[in-house]
């Protein structure tokens, strides 16, 4: 089985009326799961935004589903110039910086690899001859919101990532 965490459901709303998903409660912390009886190893399930809601969703997923697989799904902010709005990433590499951005440097940063360049250049030749053209990239997690595009060209600047979530 395959989980997907998502902030917000209007993040996969293409692709969840492409696969006929439908919205269920959750008896545990009342998250809305989505599930489609064309896509039946696919869970998703809505955080609702900010790292808190991210975590304890995704503890719900891995407890009640067990998924073998876990994708994080959803909108981010490019750091790079000339990317187009609607651009997909597949992230290979994640980077978490905790804190203020008053405080952010290399040296507090954690990254690891999230999934290896050669499952990530197979999903990416599969999606892409699906019709959904991605890229691969790596993507930095943050606390909080961040809407400042100074800000983002920083990041875009001083670390290795493509794009930036803020969940």
């Amino acid at each position: 089985m395959i989980g997907i965490v998502i902030a917000i459901r209007e993040e996969l709303t293409e692709f969840f009326s492409n696969n006929e998903f439908v919205s269920h409660k959750h008896n545990q912390g009342d998250r809305t799961v989505f599930t489609s009886k064309i896509l039946p190893e696919i869970v998703v399930i809505e955080s609702g935004m900010g790292k808190a809601n991210a975590i304890s969703a995704t503890n719900t997923l891995i407890e009640c589903y067990k998924p073998n697989t876990l994708m994080s799904a959803g909108f981010a902010g490019s750091v790079k110039k000339n990317v187009s709005t609607g651009t997909s990433y597949i992230c290979n590499k994640l980077w978490g910086i905790p804190g203020s951005p008053v405080f952010w440097s290399t040296d507090i940063t954690e990254n690891r690899e999230i999934i290896n360049e050669h499952k990530a250049l197979r999903l990416n030749t599969y999606l892409n001859e699906a019709g959904t053209p991605v890229q691969i990239g790596s993507c930095m997690t943050v606390d909080g919101f961040i809407y400042n595009d100074n800000l983002k060209a920083w990041v875009g600047e001083n670390f290795p990532v493509d794009v930036i979530d803020m969940e």
